[in-house]
């Protein structure tokens, strides 16, 4: 599966670091840490006083069997969150890591949204 997106999106009132790890067939290809401002910040070029995001780069892109894994700075490797991607059948995924949530006070509660509805998939369909 190809991962085409790999965004944060931050809901709290407080900056934060988030790190993400991903591996292909139990190997290490990527790691890396993006600092998101805090909800209220009007510092980034999407959001608003709601929520602020950041993007990360450098990824891999091509078709791999990807787990990605990822935490905040203040958790853990173990305390964060995982999907693995061998366990869906799509071409393609884009993933963004949400911390907190615009609906209930989580606080900086981690949690990962994914959709295999790819922007390069809805081109083509178009």
């Amino acid at each position: 599966m190809r991962l085409e997106q790999l965004q944060v999106v931050n809901y709290v009132q407080e900056s934060q670091t988030v790190s993400v790890e991903i591996t292909d067939d139990d190997e290490r290809v990527y790691r890396d840490s993006v600092e998101v401002p805090s909800a209220d910040e009007d510092t980034t070029e999407w959001g608003n006083d709601n929520w602020s995001d950041g993007a990360f780069e450098g990824y891999p892109t091509e078709a791999g069997a990807y787990r990605i894994r990822t935490w905040l700075d203040t958790q853990s490797r173990d305390e964060g969150r995982t999907v693995d991607l061998r366990e869906y059948e799509y071409d393609c995924v884009e993933m963004r890591v949400l911390i907190g949530d615009p609906r209930m006070d989580l606080g900086s509660t981690l949690s990962i949204w994914r959709s295999f509805e790819c922007s390069a998939e809805r081109e083509k369909a178009e």
